[in-house]
């Protein structure tokens, strides 16, 4: 399974391609070095939040845009997560 900062990456990637902003320009506006950006784009760093924030006040996108697909990952699903909630912990059995 492909990690999470990956997938964020090729979003970022394909938003900047879809507006035709590319990475040396997207980084000026954002008063980042082109260096900064490259590493996160090649999934070298993790976004931070205010890094996604910033890339969606640019790109005039919501920051949910860069997560675009990953609900659909059965390891982060709300439904797993919850049904993981009824799992009895270090096997002690669930208190009624």
């Amino acid at each position: 399974m492909t990690p999470v900062r990956d997938q964020v990456a090729e979003e970022v990637r394909a938003l900047l391609a879809r507006r035709r902003l590319s990475a040396r320009s997207a980084a000026a506006e954002l008063d980042w070095t082109p260096m900064y950006l490259s590493r996160r784009m090649r999934g070298l760093a993790p976004f931070n939040v205010d890094d996604l924030a910033a890339l969606a006040q640019l790109l005039g996108v919501p920051v949910s845009a860069f997560f675009v697909g990953l609900d659909s990952r059965a390891d982060s699903s709300p439904n797993r997560l919850m049904s993981d909630l009824d799992k009895p912990i270090y096997g002690w059995p669930k208190a009624a």
